[in-house]
């Protein structure tokens, strides 16, 4: 069994804090929120802005620092996941369409890759972005491959803010759109993410677990998109989930079927 380094786990603590700001964070407010010594934590931060992992602002805000870009490209190309994304568009890839991948990390969708399509698709999606899992395409596709208990002890007591009127409101509403997610094998964020913004989500599975390991999703820029739309969407990401799935060694994910209209 591996020994941890406490001094690595707080080192990481820090960057998920800084990481999770929106203008970054001082000493003070980093040894109050992880009940460390200030000294202790000046002395982390110096560290990781040495190393380029955290940058010093004026004013002694750290924010995340130029090697965490490195680190995430890294990751980008490292990862099956991406890689296979990008083999399976440059087969499938039809023009009028944008495309996302992302995986599912605690109740945040992350996405990893992106390939727009010919029109612009209304919300700037970048490598590493988050947003709640619950409103997404693709968050709705990954938690509809875990058993509805496990979804239900995630969300208790983390319901997060809405971000449209169109948001999910619960967790039995959520848990009654993964039931239909199950039932069709594909996912729909129906403007819950951005107003007049639709897109259809399916589960990629890799090899030996019906768990799984991220999802797609695609857009049509329809605002207001009727059966044949949906039927065209719901074929095309179902085809993507399979191409990549079938490359990561999972076959046809095991929620894919016919898409119907609804």
């Amino acid at each position: 069994m591996s020994v941890l380094v406490p001094a690595i786990e707080r080192a990481a603590a820090i960057l998920d804090l800084v990481a999770a700001s929106q203008h970054g964070l001082t000493v003070a407010e980093l040894a109050e929120r992880l009940n460390l010594p200030r000294s202790s934590t000046h002395n982390l931060c110096g560290t990781l802005a040495h190393v380029g992992q955290l940058h010093r602002e004026a004013g002694g805000r750290y924010c995340i620092g130029a090697a965490i870009a490195r680190y995430a490209e890294a990751f980008v190309e490292q990862t099956d996941l991406t890689r296979e994304f990008g083999h399976a568009l440059d087969r499938l890839a039809e023009p009028d369409v944008a495309y996302l991948l992302a995986t599912l990390d605690q109740r945040d969708t992350v996405y990893l890759a992106h390939r727009n399509g010919s029109h612009p698709i209304g919300l700037n999606f970048r490598t590493g972005m988050r947003l709640p899992a619950v409103f997404t395409a693709t968050g709705k596709a990954v938690l509809s491959t875990l058993p509805p208990a496990e979804v239900r002890a995630l969300m208790r007591g983390h319901w997060p803010k809405p971000l449209t009127r169109n948001s999910v409101g619960g967790v039995d509403a959520l848990m009654a759109q993964l039931d239909e997610v199950r039932e069709r094998g594909w996912s729909v964020d129906a403007g819950e993410v951005r107003e007049g913004l639709f897109f259809y989500g399916a589960p990629v599975c890799a090899a030996g677990s019906a768990r799984a390991v991220g999802a797609v999703s695609v857009s049509l820029f329809v605002s207001e998109p009727g059966a044949a739309v949906q039927e065209r969407a719901s074929r095309a990401v179902l085809r993507l989930a399979e191409e990549i799935s079938m490359r990561l060694g999972g076959g046809a994910t095991g929620t894919a079927k016919r898409p119907t209209r609804r």
